[in-house]
């Protein structure tokens, strides 16, 4: 039976084929979202005039209550973030800097895969995210912070109470890889199957994880 990456070609296609895709459904949280990515980053919007910006940024307010910035939507929705590159302290100069730059939109992957890795029962959770009719594969790390869940989105670098960030931006999860052994894990499955996407390795985890540990075993055992 043909396979990618040792995962079933039609699984595969199922997955990576279906789920980048325009929707019937409407999420109509577009502005909300490019508003929020636009006071994240250092970048200039040049599609947006000085004066657009400082009304749609009055949206914006720091709340002393929740200790987090509040944004408030036009429908009335708040959603509650923090700025990834401000809130943990281990980051690098340059991770903070790539953060604050269109950079960001580069290594969701990998560096979900690495938040994990560090944070207090870190996991990633990989699945679909929609903006307005737009659907589409994205991972982004689970984590908790003073006993509640919180989410990183490095693409927009923000960190959510997850149900603020589940309600923006739809999300589906599809598979949930936690953080534990997660990179040694990513290296095992490279020494089998060459050239595993980390979007492949976070879809498919337990079925490459499993196949991998047997592939060792049975090399222990020859």
């Amino acid at each position: 039976m043909e396979s990618v990456n040792g995962i079933n070609l039609n699984t595969y296609n199922m997955l990576f084929n279906s789920y980048n895709k325009h929707t019937d459904d409407n999420a109509s949280n577009g502005t909300a979202i490019a508003d929020i990515s636009i006071f994240t980053s250092n970048s200039i919007d040049i599609n947006s005039s000085l004066l657009k910006r400082i009304i749609r940024f009055k949206r914006i307010r720091y709340s002393e209550i929740d200790n987090m910035y509040k944004y408030k939507a036009s429908d009335g929705n708040c959603y509650r973030f923090e700025l990834a590159s401000e809130f943990f302290y281990f980051l690098s100069e340059r991770e903070k800097e790539e953060l604050l730059s269109e950079e960001r939109t580069r290594y969701c992957y990998k560096k979900s895969i690495i938040l994990a890795s560090k944070l207090s029962v870190g996991m990633v959770l990989f699945g679909t995210v929609q903006v307005d009719d737009y659907q589409h594969l994205h991972p982004v790390t689970q984590f908790i912070n003073e006993g509640r869940l919180f989410i990183v989105d490095w693409s927009h670098n923000i960190v959510m109470p997850k149900q603020d960030y589940e309600k923006l931006f739809n999300l589906k999860v599809i598979n949930r890889v936690s953080g534990k052994d997660i990179i040694t894990n990513y290296y095992l499955c490279c020494d089998f199957f060459s050239s595993i996407p980390f979007s492949v390795f976070l879809g498919f985890n337990y079925e490459l994880v499993s196949r991998a540990k047997k592939l060792v075993h049975e090399k222990k055992t020859e």
